[in-house]
């Protein structure tokens, strides 16, 4: 039933089309339901790389400071239901249900023309009002400007690392898409980022001097010092504008991650100073020490080196690629793969060309998915059976496996690993 109403409007994910891309539609229909997006404190976060990260950080660190927290973010990993939670729980069939026949009834009569996304966005909205959250931690689904998200009033934003990414719809430039993405500033809102680049950086400036609005960047008023890792744990200093530091923990790889947790720990602190919350720097500490981001560098068996992550663009791939065969370099390192089409650029192409005899391709059963032909990488199969075998000897002698590409090969990452734990070989 859930996907008999879904199915019924564009989904943009799927068809790569985005059309009806305007936050028109979902604007209309949520004026319809009162705006519940209004009655609680949001966070809004966009950005190419790392948002999920910063999502999950700052929502954990409201949870764990005993706020009822919302957390909606997109893609899910096996089940819809994951996009939207409160305090780590995911809304039920049952809530999800019930939300979708009430918008979609609204739609019909109302005769909106909306997408996918922005019946899952309005669903979060929703719930989230229902259950009374405190906060609620939103992540953009594409782009910024155009976003169904983009209806929120938020206490602070966040713009997050800014690479190439959907072009054909924001962009071809870094400038272009940093425009794009600098639409979730609103006017006196502060705004935090983690880019450095001029290109990106300049025009992120300038549309938060347009509106008003003080703007916290990297290495400019917060920064991470001391990199290091302490047995699987990333360890760094934190400090805003050289006054404060903390010592943060957290079991996140690779080292760029430190960069987007201090920009969540520099939201929060924002959102503490402005909203007058008590949330200490001992249960920032604390939280992230605990901190657990299902598919960000996930290890998926508790006895051997299998892990998942979703970089699926030039700069994630990079930081990935590069921070592995670094790490683990005394052990064999495979790649297994599945990537879409449309982010199997010409730059990525000749980067994993690089790691070509170490790459396992996974011919998804998807139309947007990349056709890998002969010899492009050292093997492809479409059989998740076939991919087990060609990796399991690699794993059981000591060997890392990491699957990465998409979100849509999670399902075949944890068929492996979990076979794998079970000596099912």
């Amino acid at each position: 039933m859930i996907d008999s109403i879904l199915n019924k409007y564009i989904n943009n994910e799927r068809t790569q089309l985005f059309d009806n891309y305007t936050p028109d539609a979902i604007k209309e229909l949520l004026s319809l339901c009162f705006n519940p997006q209004d009655n609680y404190i949001t966070i809004h976060i966009a950005g190419t790389n790392g948002k999920g990260t910063v999502c999950y950080s700052i929502a954990h660190m409201l949870s764990s400071a005993k706020f009822k927290t919302g957390l909606y973010v997109s893609p899910h990993l096996l089940k819809l239901n994951e996009r939207i939670t409160i305090d780590y729980i995911p809304i039920s069939d049952e809530e999800l249900l019930g939300h979708l026949c009430y918008l979609d009834e609204i739609a019909s009569r109302h005769k909106i023309s909306l997408t996918y996304f922005d019946m899952l966005t309005a669903v979060a909205f929703l719930h989230f009002k229902k259950q009374q959250v405190d906060f609620a931690v939103i992540e953009t689904g594409l782009g910024g400007r155009l976003d169904s998200t983009n209806v929120i009033k938020p206490i602070v934003s966040v713009i997050t690392d800014i690479s190439y990414d959907h072009t054909s719809v924001l962009g071809s430039t870094l400038e272009l898409i940093a425009k794009e993405k600098s639409g979730i500033i609103k006017p006196g809102v502060p705004v935090v980022t983690s880019n450095t680049k001029s290109e990106v950086l300049d025009v992120i400036k300038n549309h938060a001097l347009a509106s008003n609005s003080k703007l916290y960047v990297f290495n400019e008023d917060y920064y991470a010092k001391n990199i290091s890792y302490d047995e699987e744990y990333l360890k760094f200093i934190y400090s805003f504008r050289e006054s404060q530091e903390l010592t943060i923990r957290a079991m996140l790889f690779p080292d760029h991650q430190s960069i987007n947790l201090s920009s969540a720990i520099t939201a929060i602190l924002l959102v503490r100073s402005i909203a007058g919350i008590s949330l200490s720097n001992q249960i920032i500490e604390n939280s992230l020490y605990n901190l657990k981001i299902p598919g960000r560098f996930e290890k998926l068996s508790r006895d051997y080196h299998i892990y998942f992550d979703p970089a699926h663009n030039i700069s994630a791939l990079e930081n990935l690629f590069n921070a592995i065969t670094e790490r683990f370099k005394e052990r064999s390192v495979i790649f297994v793969m599945s990537i879409m089409e449309d982010k199997f650029t010409p730059e990525v192409r000749a980067f994993l060309y690089r790691f070509k005899e170490n790459i396992v391709y996974y011919q998804l059963n998807d139309k947007r998915c990349h056709m890998s032909f002969d010899d492009e990488f050292s093997f492809a199969s479409e059989d998740k059976d076939v991919i087990f075998n060609r990796v399991v000897t690699e794993i059981i002698n000591g060997g890392v496996v990491l699957f990465t590409g998409t979100f849509r090969i999670y399902e075949l990452a944890s068929y492996v690993a979990t076979k794998i734990q079970n000596n099912a070989f």
